[in-house]
């Protein structure tokens, strides 16, 4: 082989390995940076939403500068570009929020939403600058080079995108920091094939070695100071715990009193007082006006339900996709779950949709204890055709409980259409109303509710005086004219 061809082949292989590099690293960004973006915003759906425009958004951007970038300005830019996708991966939540609550005070009385708005705009400017636009522009300049024709090189690195993707599933699991090791590796190795010089190569494997060593000191430090602005009046001392999970952004907060709090994806879960209220009107009020039922939760969190019952119920099923969730509680929250003590018990990582779909058991007691439809994920577990599979494994005379956290108040309209679509699938219930919180209990036919005063009687808890008891007739008036939520309007729950 002649020097010409040489270099030509030479050539063709490193086009062909940038292109599947480009690939391979966006499917690893873009996984890597959906978790900070949720958890800044606490909208999944609409900060998928705002980061699927900026992946976009960034493509044509990095197409329309392919040709006006040389290959020495791509060079000084990848520094740059590292160091602004750190800073994505570690400050996005206290930066939206900073941008957020000062906006709102210079804007007031426009304030809050004119606030968001703006800190939206910015994170969409700072992912379309760091996120997809710099490995866009290669694809045109590799394809004007005349190395590659336009449908192979579209393959590769659509072969590379793929290659990402079958990395995640591998790997996700494991580690989000070996997910980000690889991400770096994956970067510094296309930097290499671009042609950096050593020097420069060796300041960005630094740079992300040191990264890498202080991501979860310095994720922790400032997820624990937007914490202590959004949580203040809970007393938030700082994150004792973060784990990421394909599913969740898990962290424990440990408060000023030594108490813990558990949030996913920047949202609160459980608290002590959790335990208290919400656990035992959930689990052990309705465990315990049926007897000694077997149970089924859907759902994991602390797992304070499990500790509320599990000492007099024979059997629980917990059902839940993200078993890292059931690990953590049970390392910080015993004092609530027992699950160290409770040998009667078992964990099933599985989608509360599936499990039910394709489960034949029947339990006497089923407990709906996911958190509110703020996503659509979540929300589909709120609809009527989820609970048409609910009723369907609840046994003869049993119970399916749930609660609605919102008040039945009329300016609110979240917690009459979820009692409207209860009301609508099971044949016999009733509900507590307790300080806001709506708790619905459910049945077929085959349920027999006690009348108001038994139901009255039957709670034992030191706030039973502000408990209130609808019977179905009172929820029946309740909810009239109200409409009933499915998979086809689900959105309707989750924008109230």
């Amino acid at each position: 082989m002649n020097h010409d061809a040489a270099n030509t082949v030479r050539a063709k292989t490193v086009t062909q390995l940038t292109l599947f590099l480009c690939g391979f690293s966006l499917a690893l960004l873009n996984f890597i940076l959906v978790h900070p973006i949720a958890v800044a915003f606490r909208d999944i759906e609409l900060a998928l939403v705002m980061f699927t425009l900026a992946y976009f958004s960034g493509l044509s951007l990095g197409y329309g500068l392919s040709d006006r970038l040389t290959p020495n300005a791509i060079k000084r830019y990848l520094p740059v570009l590292l160091l602004l996708q750190c800073a994505l991966m570690i400050v996005m939540q206290p930066l939206a929020y900073v941008i957020a609550q000062n906006v709102a005070e210079l804007s007031a009385p426009a304030s809050k939403t004119l606030g968001t708005s703006v800190a939206y705009a910015s994170v969409f400017v700072l992912l379309l600058c760091g996120g997809t636009s710099l490995f866009a522009v290669f694809l045109p300049q590799l394809i004007d080079s005349r190395t590659l024709d336009l449908k192979r090189a579209y393959s590769i690195e659509v072969l590379g995108s793929l290659a990402g993707l079958l990395a995640i599933l591998a790997l996700g699991s494991l580690s989000y920091q070996v997910v980000l090791t690889v991400y770096f590796a994956a970067f510094l190795i296309l930097c290499a094939t671009l042609g950096l010089a050593r020097t420069g190569l060796a300041a960005l494997a630094l740079m992300s070695a040191a990264f890498l060593f202080s991501f979860d000191r310095l994720d922790k430090y400032f997820s624990g100071w937007f914490y202590r602005q959004w949580y203040a009046s809970s007393g938030v001392r700082e994150v004792e715990e973060t784990q990421y999970t394909p599913y969740h952004k898990i962290e424990v907060l440990r408060l000023n009193d030594d108490k813990f709090m558990l949030l996913l994806n920047g949202q609160r879960q459980f608290t002590e007082g959790s335990h208290h209220t919400y656990s035992y009107y959930l689990a052990e009020y309705p465990a315990r006006l049926l007897g000694a039922p077997t149970t089924l939760i859907l759902g994991c969190g602390s797992m304070s339900t499990l500790g509320r019952i599990g000492s007099f119920v024979p059997r629980v099923k917990i059902v839940d996709l993200d078993e890292r969730v059931c690990a953590v509680s049970q390392k910080y929250f015993q004092e609530f779950n027992h699950s160290r003590d409770l040998k009667n018990w078992d964990l099933q990582a599985d989608d509360a949709k599936h499990f039910l779909g394709n489960s034949q058991e029947r339990f006497g007691l089923i407990l709906h204890d996911i958190p509110p439809a703020r996503t659509r994920q979540t929300a589909l577990t709120y609809t009527r055709e989820f609970f048409l599979l609910v009723k369907e494994r609840v046994g003869p005379g049993g119970l399916f409980s749930i609660a609605s956290l919102n008040s039945l108040d009329p300016k609110q309209r979240y917690g009459k259409k979820m009692l409207a679509t209860l009301a609508s699938v099971f044949d016999r219930y009733f509900v507590i109303l307790y300080r806001g919180s709506a708790y619905f209990y459910g049945g077929d036919h085959r349920f027999a509710p006690p009348d108001k005063a038994t139901l009255f009687n039957a709670i034992d808890h030191g706030g039973k005086q502000a408990a209130r008891v609808l019977t179905q007739a009172d929820v029946e008036a309740i909810v009239k004219g109200v409409g009933v939520i499915t998979v086809n309007n689900v959105g309707e729950l989750i924008y109230d």
